[in-house]
């Protein structure tokens, strides 16, 4: 094989390896990727005394598909102490074709997409929800990032315990977003 083979066939595999890890690198872990904007109250009356569920719009402003774990809705506070929980959204149900609910981990929000999730929100903290006062410290991680933890957990099972403390870490980290309001 020449010379000049060999290097077209070595320039088609880097830019075929290329591809996909520039996907990965993009991907991985984008920055504060999620808005949520308060969009309505459920008509139905107290979920618990002092509880009404609401509405809110979850908006993926990243490249990246992202998985929702959670959220807690906080009065911020800038005295430095702990913000004040207000609410939380899930863990969430899904209904499917048989109309039965299940219960999951995530909510995946899809890349620059939006989702709509229902959430629990303290009834003293209803006007500061529609008028945008409200904070969410929500847990994510990338759709990518979460198949990667996979992987790495199916090897892992199966190597020896020496390398178990190569593999990375994957652990689902916080975000803090302002929850938008109503817009009228």
């Amino acid at each position: 094989m020449s010379h000049r083979t060999k290097l077209i066939i070595a320039a088609i595999f880097l830019v075929l390896i290329a591809i996909p890890a520039a996907y990965v690198i993009r991907t991985w872990h984008p920055t504060n990727p999620l808005r949520f904007r308060f969009s309505e109250v459920h008509p139905e009356a107290d979920l618990k005394k002092g509880i009404r569920k609401i509405t809110v719009t979850v908006e993926n402003a990243s490249d990246a598909p992202v998985q929702l774990y959670g959220a807690s809705i906080e009065v911020p506070n800038s005295k430095g102490r702990a913000p004040e929980r207000a609410g939380f959204c899930g863990p969430w149900s899904h209904s499917s074709i048989g109309g039965a609910s299940r219960p999951v981990r995530f909510v995946v929000v899809p890349a620059r997409g939006t989702t709509r999730i229902t959430a629990e929100l303290r009834t003293e903290y209803m006007t500061d929800g529609k008028s945008g006062r409200l904070q969410v410290t929500y847990h994510w991680m990338s759709v990518t990032k979460s198949k990667s933890a996979g992987l790495f957990k199916w090897i892992h099972g199966g190597s020896p315990q020496w390398l178990r403390s190569l593999s990375p870490d994957f652990k689902i980290k916080p975000d803090i977003a302002p929850l938008e309001g109503v817009a009228e």
